[in-house]
């Protein structure tokens, strides 16, 4: 196959060979990835069931306590920040937020001679 300058196009990468539905191999595959996924699924069930046990322990310390409740839960890392919103005004930018949190603990700290002083640029950090 070329295209119009007579350049030999590249092809996304494709089998070399076309499935039928009389394919042994890949009704073997299928055989297979079906039980592998069973497998998995049922290691999953029963990883969780043991977390749920180990939780109703009465012995259990708060640490591991709510360890296994954030990996039941899957409350790991967020990758997005969240926006503050204070008075109807939504603060989206880093410098914006560090403003707002230092006046708000600048007006609740008890050195009301010093007033609150200003963040440095973030070009200078």
């Amino acid at each position: 196959m070329t295209n119009q300058a007579g350049n030999k196009k590249t092809q996304p990468c494709t089998w070399s060979f076309m499935r039928t539905q009389n394919d042994p191999h890949y009704e073997t595959f299928r055989n297979i990835r079906k039980h592998v996924s069973s497998m998995v699924n049922k290691a999953k069930d029963d990883h969780f069931r043991k977390l749920l046990n180990r939780v109703q322990y009465p012995d259990i310390g708060s640490r591991s306590f709510y360890k296994i409740i954030n990996t039941l839960y899957n409350a790991g890392a967020s990758s997005t920040k969240p926006l503050i919103v204070d008075n109807g005004v939504v603060y989206s930018s880093p410098l914006e937020q560090a403003t707002l949190f230092n006046e708000h603990f600048a007006k609740k700290s008890s050195m009301a001679v010093i007033p609150y002083f200003k963040l440095p640029h973030l070009q200078y950090i």
